[in-house]
């Protein structure tokens, strides 16, 4: 249920035909900035963390935004001489699959952006009520967005003109600049969308409700990783299975109250990030989803690689490998791509060749 104007990887590639732009484009680096708790500047979720372009104690956003890393990196992809997101794209196809896209007629394609970003990713804060193990933003700093003007300024020169506002943080709904930035930008821009991703581990109450009603809301993305209490605790420490199971339910019920109400569908989603512990729950998960009516937005865990399957012997991968394509019917494991192609090309070249075949079988048959 993404928003009408979101496009399939064909239609993106038949924009960068019309654009004449390489098959290898990205566009978040020409919409995109993502402010993370302790002022450091990010790009793209997908690069995590870790990749960042700039800090906010040394430079404004502004600066940032143009800075010569940011230029050189989108001149990459307007050459189609790409190095900084070589394996991304190769591996992940993460370039096709960017709902940025929705705005892309808007978009600037020069290395030198005249106009703010189009997209602001609000990772304010560390705080979360979940300690998961794949995840290091529950260890970063609170409350650095309240130092100095950064609410002032972004106020007058960011928030009138940004097209989509991202939360992603350690966990949005229970963060008060969540509620702090929904108040500010739906009081000055109603057509700016909303995008969540939530751990859900908590209650959906009229606060939640009454935020949520203000506001265009584009996805809200629920991650989380097992439906094995077991493994769920284990995966995302603090947490319990129940609690999500019956946020998610009361999420689909006022899914239903919102387009009962000709409001924006909130395009409910749920993330499952495949790892070690959790690889035999693809079919599960799957037929969870197609019940309540939601997508599946399933990922391939590479750090830390402790937990990834791509660490796993290649005789192990081999093994995964051989269960998905005996348990999962064609059309599940057209779903899971992404999962099936970084183990495919994890593996030796006789390896690939060997599960190439196996996979053109499966849709042979």
């Amino acid at each position: 249920m993404h928003s009408k104007n979101s496009k399939t990887p064909q239609e993106v590639l038949n924009l960068f035909k019309q654009r004449d732009l390489p098959e290898n484009f990205c566009v978040v680096p020409f919409v995109n900035l993502i402010c993370n708790p302790g002022g450091k500047v990010g790009v793209c979720r997908q690069k995590g963390t870790e990749h960042i372009v700039g800090d906010l104690e040394k430079n404004s956003l502004e600066e940032i935004w143009n800075n010569e890393y940011l230029q050189k990196w989108r001149n990459e992809f307007l050459s189609g001489n790409v190095e900084i997101c070589r394996r991304e794209i190769n591996e992940d196809f993460c370039h096709l699959g960017a709902t940025n896209y929705e705005y892309f007629d808007d978009v600037e394609l020069n290395i030198k952006q005249e106009f703010p970003m189009k997209k602001f990713t609000a990772n304010l804060n560390g705080e979360c009520n979940l300690e998961c193990v794949m995840c290091d933003v529950w260890k970063m700093p609170n409350g650095y967005y309240d130092k100095g003007n950064f609410w002032n300024k972004a106020q007058k020169d960011i928030f009138p003109y940004i097209k989509e506002v991202e939360l992603l943080s350690g966990e949005p709904f229970l963060q008060k600049d969540t509620y702090k930035l929904i108040d500010k930008i739906s009081g000055i821009n109603k057509d700016c969308l909303w995008s969540f991703t939530t751990n859900a581990h908590w209650r959906f109450n009229k606060k939640i409700k009454e935020a949520l009603d203000k506001i265009k809301v584009k996805n809200i993305h629920i991650s989380i990783d097992s439906l094995e209490s077991k493994n769920y605790s284990e995966i995302r420490k603090k947490g319990r299975l129940k609690t999500v199971l019956q946020t998610i339910d009361d999420f689909v019920a006022y899914e239903k109250e919102r387009m009962n109400e000709n409001k924006t569908s909130m395009g409910l989603s749920v993330h499952f990030l495949v790892m070690q512990k959790n690889w035999q729950e693809i079919n599960h998960i799957i037929d969870f989803v197609d019940q309540r009516g939601i997508k599946i937005i399933l990922d391939f865990l590479r750090f830390p690689a402790v937990y990834s399957l791509a660490s796993l012997p290649e005789l192990q991968r081999e093994k995964i490998l051989e269960y998905y394509y005996d348990n999962l019917s064609p059309v599940k494991l057209a779903r899971s791509m992404r999962i099936i192609m970084p183990l495919v090309k994890s593996l030796s070249s006789a390896g690939k060749k060997k599960y190439y075949m196996k996979l053109m079988d499966v849709y042979a048959d």
